[in-house]
């Protein structure tokens, strides 16, 4: 009888306990299904265009060389170069504007730009300078819309308690983020149809798992590869 008279009391205390812990979570608004607190999208690419303009004499091997590694990496078109003058310039007129014109496109194509258009473009009351317009279209890759990185990460003030909730944060966020920044061409997420109209979600998904898993694509064997020989 003892025994069983322990045994009932612990029963109505864990009980009681219980009790207590799921009204004190209804007081302080919690209940039993909040929302997930784990981001479950994936990281998303976009198209933009990239354009920019400076004087001739600024575009020097430096630029040229950050311009170049840029457009690789990001673009998706031809590099438009238009070398702009003042059609009542006495000095720096259209044939110059030419010359300059296909003299940064030589540049780029030493730098491995291969798909350079060069042209010239009239400015009327620019004066004697000389500007350089270099333009193209890109493919960039991004975390999810609206998914931040975690507080503390990139030299980000870490302040938990704004972290849910003044920017509420969720878990795998960040981790979009570092793979968006480490895929070398974001195009190739687009796959063979690019961003418009239908595509291959198969295909997609798995050129995506090479960059998530990290593991190198096997070389071709020579029965898999077309060489454009007979």
């Amino acid at each position: 009888m003892i025994c069983k008279t322990k045994l009932s009391s612990l029963v109505w205390i864990g009980c009681g306990v219980l009790a207590l812990g799921v009204a004190g979570c209804s007081q302080q608004g919690l209940g039993m299904y909040e929302p997930s607190e784990i981001n479950a999208r994936r990281l998303e690419i976009q198209d933009g265009k990239f354009g920019q303009v400076l004087p001739v004499s600024a575009a020097d091997s430096v630029y040229l060389a950050d311009l170049s590694e840029n457009y690789l990496r990001y673009g998706v078109s031809d590099l438009d170069v238009s070398v702009l003058y003042d059609p009542d310039a006495r000095k720096n007129g259209p044939l110059t504007a030419r010359r300059e014109a296909d003299r940064l496109a030589g540049l780029l194509g030493a730098e491995g730009v291969k798909t350079v258009q060069a042209g010239t473009l009239p400015v009327a009351g620019q004066g004697e300078t000389l500007r350089a317009l270099f333009s193209y279209n890109t493919v960039t890759a991004h975390a999810p819309s609206g998914c931040g990185t975690i507080p503390g990460l990139d030299n980000t003030r870490a302040n938990y308690r704004g972290m849910y909730e003044d920017k509420p944060y969720r878990l795998g966020c960040s981790v979009e983020a570092m793979i968006a920044r480490q895929v070398e061409r974001p195009a190739d997420l687009a796959g063979r149809g690019g961003l418009k109209g239908p595509s291959d979600g198969r295909r997609q998904s798995q050129i995506m798992e090479i960059y998530r898993t990290g593991v190198p694509n096997e070389p071709f064997k020579d029965s898999e590869s077309s060489s454009g020989s007979d």
